[in-house]
């Protein structure tokens, strides 16, 4: 799903990526994810790739994802909106590049073969004092549950339309930490590694969580998120898709917001889990502030989802503290037991889920238009780095700005996802 807030004027980096990219690898020489007590050699296994040295205080990980997409669908006004450039991609294509030394100095480099825009992702080197852990580098800003939680453990193929307000990925230096039930990440931020990120504005952005109920049998989860960015380029814009990778039609756009000075970005979270059955939601709100007198228009968003592990405990949560970076206060991947995996014998693990989300990009002189999904997934891990899922999003849209009119969406998806 394409989405997000796009920041115009940003030019393109060629011998600026390139730097970064060496820059990465020779972090990674220099460091190794603790293993003090490992012994030295190789190791493949379900996390990769895995050389250690110097009697176990350093390790290299060398892991990687990749995302196999096959979807179809319909829009209501076919003449208006080329929906699909390929029915059958490759949508993730990941390398992954990680290592510590002495648990203490901790470094990550991700590149996406499958990405012209953006294909370097986390590029980042971190010190850690527990229970604290600063980072200098490419990484999320920390806003938003569904933000910080990993493509790899994602309930659907793509986020919310809520989406399109979380800032994404961006160079700056954070700081995060967390003890026993609660969580917090605050940084400040420029822009995008594989953009102009000395043009990009300067943002400050933080989130904190509290887990009140934290039992073997229930999990509550709280959450807020706060960011504010001032904008250098003086221009800012809105859109999503429907919550699909593959479709290529924004529904709903803002177009290029003129005057645009700062945004900002208030989030609220919340999560239920008993047992295999876990309820959890999110709202975004986003303002814009404006120097052309037109007002500073406010949007929206949020989502409602209800997820069942059919045959399996539920999702483990987890507060502890990152490698690098702030994304943490998040439940993670589906487990299985050894007897569940269809190499032993088992049938796997099947969990089953249902999304309601909404956007309101109509404020003021903006009429973005409003859109609403519902995504219903099913989604099947036959063993413990593959899974197998399938969507189905029914997209609704009120004043579409394409057409003036209202628009619908129709788009059935499938995806084998390999992580390691």
């Amino acid at each position: 799903m394409t989405t997000g807030f796009t920041q115009r004027g940003a030019h393109r980096l060629g011998g600026d990526r390139l730097a970064a990219g060496l820059i990465g690898c020779l972090m990674l020489l220099g460091s190794g994810a603790a293993g003090a007590q490992e012994e030295d050699g190789l190791t493949l296994d379900g996390e990769g790739i895995t050389l250690r040295f110097l009697e176990g205080r350093a390790e290299l990980n060398l892991g990687g994802r990749l995302y196999l997409d096959l979807g179809d669908g319909s829009v209501s006004d076919d003449q208006a909106y080329d929906i699909f450039d390929k029915n059958l991609d490759i949508t993730q294509a990941r390398i992954e590049l990680s290592g510590s030394y002495d648990g203490w100095l901790n470094g990550a480099y991700q590149y996406d073969l499958a990405d012209n825009e953006a294909p370097l992702k986390d590029v980042a080197l971190a010190v850690a004092w527990q229970p604290v852990v600063v980072t200098a580098g490419n990484v999320k800003e920390p806003f938003s549950l569904e933000e910080v939680t990993s493509d790899n453990d994602l309930t659907f193929m793509s986020r919310s339309v809520a989406n399109a307000f979380a800032p994404g990925r961006n160079v700056g230096l954070a700081i995060a930490a967390a003890q026993d039930d609660w969580t917090a990440a605050a940084g400040i931020y420029g822009g995008n590694i594989n953009e102009s990120f000395e043009d990009g504005g300067t943002g400050i952005t933080a989130r904190v969580t509290y887990a009140p109920v934290r039992t073997a049998q229930d999990i509550v989860h709280l959450g807020g998120s706060i960011g504010y960015r001032d904008l250098d380029s003086g221009e800012a814009s809105f859109s999503t898709t429907p919550e699909s990778d593959l479709f290529n039609a924004s529904l709903v756009d803002t177009d290029t917001l003129d005057d645009a000075q700062s945004l900002t970005r208030f989030g609220l979270e919340a999560a239920w889990q008993r047992g295999p059955v876990r309820v959890q939601g999110e709202y975004v709100f986003t303002q814009v502030e404006r120097d052309g007198g037109q007002g500073d228009p406010d949007f929206q968003g949020g989502y409602l989802m209800l997820a069942w592990v059919i045959n399996g405990p539920g999702r483990p949560y987890s507060t502890d503290l990152p490698n690098y970076g702030g994304e943490l206060g998040r439940f993670e991947g589906v487990e299985l037991d050894e007897a569940q995996r269809v190499t032993q014998g088992g049938y796997g693990v099947f969990e089953l889920a249902g999304r309601l989300s909404g956007i309101d990009l109509d404020d003021r002189d903006v009429a973005g238009g409003r859109q609403g999904d519902l995504t219903l997934g099913l989604n099947w891990y036959p063993d413990e780095n593959v899974r197998v899922m399938a969507n189905y999003v029914r997209a609704e849209v009120k004043d579409a700005p394409e057409t003036g009119g209202d628009e619908h969406a129709d788009i059935f998806q499938m995806r084998l996802q390999v992580a390691f």
